[in-house]
């Protein structure tokens, strides 16, 4: 059995939300601090009237079968208000691409975070995402795979399929996070 707390981050404030960051961790409780720096890293490139709160507890899980096994918790922390502009489009924003350095069923485990909406500063005038902003984004990316003692990617177990045999789930260690220099364009806030 692979325990792994899922901790996630409630977005507020802003159109088509509230919204959701998930992340998890073979030790919740102590990357929850990091966690929260990496929100409080990147506030002032999501717009003003969006607010971030890391929750102070959730759900450990058995990755191998998805099953709900327990809970974890820690003291409370206060909402994250971020401090960008207030000029925006509503489902654009930013993409942290994660990866492991792993290979299961033929492909690289990897994980994707969205950061949206970003405010309009973000983008140069390709449509790009520029320098400035690329560069201290997967640096806070960065410094959170660097300084969380068990953050993850889970490989969800999968039934088999007529075209999919099945697997059993399981995690691999974060080793990169990197903001993608395209603009990300969100279609649901069900992630």
């Amino acid at each position: 059995m692979i325990a792994i707390d899922r901790m996630r981050v409630r977005w507020e404030g802003m159109p088509g939300g509230p919204g959701v960051s998930t992340f998890y961790s073979t030790s919740g409780v102590p990357d929850h601090a990091v966690l929260a720096n990496f929100f409080s890293a990147i506030k002032s490139y999501i717009p003003l009237d969006v607010t971030f709160q890391v929750e102070n507890g959730g759900d450990t899980i058995d990755a191998e079968n998805g099953d709900l096994i327990g809970a974890w918790g820690v003291g409370t922390s206060g909402p994250i208000v971020c401090t960008g502009g207030t000029l925006y489009a509503a489902p654009v924003g930013l993409m942290i691409k994660w990866d492991t350095g792993t290979i299961t069923g033929g492909h690289r485990l990897r994980g994707k975070t969205y950061l949206v909406p970003a405010e309009s500063s973000c983008f140069d005038t390709t449509g790009q995402v520029n320098s400035t902003v690329l560069g201290a984004v997967s640096s806070a990316a960065q410094s959170y795979v660097t300084t969380a003692t068990g953050a993850v990617i889970w490989n969800r177990p999968r039934d088999a399929t007529a075209t999919k045999p099945a697997h059993t789930g399981g995690t691999a260690a974060l080793i990169s996070g990197t903001c993608s220099p395209k603009a990300a364009v969100m279609r649901s806030r069900r992630d």
